[in-house]
């Protein structure tokens, strides 16, 4: 029975399979971050944006919201600068979902969505908390971290799913 299950809804398996191992990846990089400190190396923006080329732009932002709030609560409180984060990864979720809707490849609609990312989210930190250097230097850390290391196995995933149809 369970195997007839799977055969027949083997898309939603991988998808449901995809938000959990992506989501304790994402919120294990969150403690990552907490370790080094001035260093932001969270991937849940990223695997958001993958979740938004697999699927859908709804997808993708509960994927977002669900394991960027997780993240926040495992390493601290949820205070101003999560909520921050939260609107910021947000924003790139957003930017991703219309990259796809004007027909970019994902490596393009990726690197574009990051650099938007990056782009908000040093003018909005310093609304919140006002430290020029520490919010450069995450704003700039992100950005290139996500554009030159996590696009690779991003980019696997996505062409394995593609490849073999599971999306």
């Amino acid at each position: 029975m369970a195997v007839i299950v799977i055969l027949l809804f083997h898309k939603y398996v991988v998808m449901i399979a995809l938000f959990v191992v992506l989501g304790y990846a994402g919120i294990k990089t969150f403690e990552f971050t907490q370790a080094i400190p001035d260093m932001s190396a969270e991937a849940v923006t990223a695997f958001a944006m993958l979740m938004v080329y697999l699927y859908d732009w709804k997808i993708g932002m509960t994927f977002a919201v669900v394991f960027t709030v997780i993240g926040q609560l495992k390493i601290s409180k949820l205070n101003l600068i999560a909520i921050t984060l939260l609107l910021v990864t947000g924003l790139g979720v957003a930017a991703s979902a219309f990259f796809k809707s004007l027909g970019y490849t994902f490596v393009k609609g990726f690197i574009y969505a990051f650099l938007f990312r990056g782009a908000v989210s040093y003018p909005f930190m310093q609304i919140v908390n006002p430290n020029p250097v520490k919010n450069g230097v995450h704003a700039v850390a992100d950005t290139f971290l996500n554009i030159f290391i996590y696009i690779h196995f991003i980019k696997m995933i996505y062409d394995a799913v593609i490849f073999f149809k599971l999306a």
